[in-house]
């Protein structure tokens, strides 16, 4: 395997390509007393096929396949590594989806049979039917959740076409619409070796599992089919609607605000890898408690909580979303409005130093932690970008460079809604 030593994380990353075109990445934490390692798969909710061959490909395939892939004929691999004393769970974003397990034993047996379930499909078409109602029922709650419902509300609101405004799950028709055959032709196409990266982290022995790797026999036997790509037309100057207001089952008012960016090709034509390194810190330069103008909207009883802020991505689109909790919901989108119009001049030096500051000490923290690592690793990853170097592109980054990105994002498309008490 080949090493890769960051100086300024002081942490190293191991590396290779299989004979067979798996990509390893392995991470080794001194003094670790258990590892995780999982299966990065590069498909995930963000819908890119029309058709795979004739068959149309509906909404929710990706987190279709996620439920039902545990399904293995030798039994449902979640209890077979439980057996083992593994702990396996799997989840699907936007980008890809992960498939993974944590021990504090040994983690090759468990390995057999998370490699063999991310590599052959092994579930029937009446385990297919059954899952609908549980994948619609799971999607109710999601429906139910005050969060989810709002970040919903915002993609509909910010959206025209893009399959990054549809929920990660589908919707109710194309889950009825699903069947196996689509499922596996899905799978075949996505889950080849050379779209699949193992990531482990912890108590691991980069050189033990390559050996390991060596000797494994995968047995892909099934074709991929030709892909007639979605296309869409999405007009990025405008929301679909600039404010929304919806009667919610809720205790305290809130507030949601969403911006949609620019294609991802054309951010990155202007700030190549900064880009990513800017979107790392991105949410707290613009809403967190640090900065001035949301701690004084705070004091002047607009904001009662922050309820976060993030970036979603998928494709060629990203919108940045944040959620705040208020008794006076118009005086807060005005003051959010004004405070965004006036963007990047209200961006201090020392503000700026300590968000940098913190999202570093933060990354470095979770370096020691198993969990936190793998999560930082995959979430990374979906870039193309290492956890450790992340930190040094963040260190990296200027005021100067920030600033330049907020000139750009204040002229974005931007909506708001207001979810009030039933």
């Amino acid at each position: 395997m080949r090493k890769i030593q960051f100086e300024k994380a002081k942490t190293s990353l191991y590396e290779e390509v299989t004979k067979d075109g798996l990509k390893v990445i392995v991470a080794p934490i001194e003094g670790a007393q258990k590892s995780i390692c999982g299966i990065y798969v590069n498909y995930g909710g963000f819908k890119h096929e029309k058709t795979i061959g004739k068959t149309n490909i509906p909404y929710g395939v990706a987190h279709f396949i996620e439920h039902r892939l545990f399904d293995t004929p030798k039994g449902n691999a979640s209890v077979l590594m439980e057996e083992l004393g593994a702990y396996s769970n799997a989840y699907t974003s936007h980008s890809f989806t992960v498939y993974y397990f944590e021990t504090t034993k040994d983690i090759y047996k468990p390995l057999d049979i998370l490699l063999a379930m991310t590599t052959n499909m092994g579930f029937t078409e009446e385990a297919v039917e059954n899952e609908k109602d549980i994948i619609i029922a799971e999607l109710s709650e999601y429906e139910d959740d005050r969060n989810d419902a709002i970040l919903r509300e915002l993609k509909h609101n910010l959206y025209f076409e893009s399959p990054l405004k549809q929920d990660i799950l589908g919707t109710r028709t194309s889950i009825k619409e699903t069947h196996l055959s689509t499922l596996k032709k899905v799978f075949y196409n996505n889950y080849k070796l050379d779209n699949l990266t193992l990531i482990c982290a912890g108590k691991v022995n980069p050189e033990e599992i390559s050996s390991y790797l060596s000797k494994v026999k995968f047995t892909q036997r099934q074709k991929s089919e030709q892909v007639t790509e979605l296309e869409y037309k999405e007009n990025y100057s405008v929301p679909v609607k600039e404010r929304s207001e919806v009667v919610f089952n809720l205790e305290t008012t809130t507030v949601g605000l969403g911006i949609k960016f620019p294609p991802r090709r054309e951010l990155y034509e202007k700030y190549g890898d900064k880009m990513f390194a800017i979107y790392e810190i991105l949410p707290n330069v613009l809403f967190s408690q640090i900065r001035n103008n949301i701690e004084k909207m705070k004091k002047d009883n607009l904001i009662i909580s922050n309820l976060g802020a993030n970036i979603i991505e998928g494709g060629e689109d990203t919108m940045l979303y944040a959620l705040f909790t208020t008794d006076k919901p118009n005086e807060l989108i005005n003051e959010l409005k004004d405070y965004l119009s006036k963007l990047p001049s209200t961006l201090k030096s020392g503000e700026f130093r300590a968000i940098r500051n913190n999202y570093v000490g933060s990354m470095l923290r979770s370096f020691g932690d198993v969990n936190d690592y793998f999560d930082e690793l995959v979430e990374k990853y979906a870039n193309h970008i290492a956890a450790p170097a992340m930190i040094e592109s963040v260190k990296m980054l200027s005021k100067h460079a920030v600033k330049d990105f907020l000139n750009d994002l204040k002229s974005w498309p931007i909506t708001f809604t207001t979810f009030k008490k039933d």
